[in-house]
């Protein structure tokens, strides 16, 4: 059996193409979440400079649906269908795809986190986005969820110590010797 192809992260911590891909794919998941909730704000807050009513918040989320190519059956709907709904283009299922991704690679810490954000995204009342200030602070909240998320990326994996100036070169003449 041939081993698959990798790169050493670390002594004794190897990064496969399979793990390489599915952390790849977490990330892309995870910002397109995160642009679409930006996408539904930038929308709403349009609609509110026009004019606040709910045909312009329609117009605005309508427009954004349709650059992202989701089809809509009723233009009422198109706040719940980009934050709930479309399997391909909604906040809701680029979360579950991006937890799907995680689960190969992914410390529990991660896991859970992306889980409770998910049951807080479905747990918003998607009639309840009638007005621009609504889906405003709708895509807020899911914004710093998503935040949320990514912090615990950093701290997780990249979340290493600072290092003073001297700890910094006294690690890089520790290597330089070692060469």
């Amino acid at each position: 059996m041939v081993e698959p192809r990798s790169m050493s992260v670390a002594r004794d911590n190897w990064l496969t193409d399979t793990r390489a891909y599915n952390l790849i794919w977490l990330g892309r998941w995870l910002e397109r979440a995160e642009s679409i909730a930006r996408v539904m704000d930038t929308a709403a807050k349009q609609a509110e400079r026009d004019d606040g009513s709910v045909e312009a918040l329609v117009n605005c989320l309508c427009d954004t649906a349709s650059s992202l190519g989701v089809p809509l059956q009723d233009r009422a709907d198109v706040a719940a269908e980009l934050l709930l709904r479309n399997p391909g283009s909604s906040v809701s299922q680029c979360l579950r795809k991006a937890r799907l991704s995680a689960t190969q690679v992914a410390p529990v810490e991660l896991m859970r986190a992306l889980s409770e954000v998910i049951l807080e995204v479905e747990a918003l009342d998607a009639a309840a986005l009638q007005t621009p200030q609504q889906v405003i602070d709708t895509a807020t909240l899911v914004i710093g969820k998503i935040a949320e998320v990514g912090q615990i990326i950093e701290d997780e994996w990249f979340g290493q110590e600072y290092l003073s100036d001297e700890e910094i070169y006294r690690r890089f003449a520790q290597q330089q010797q070692q060469q």
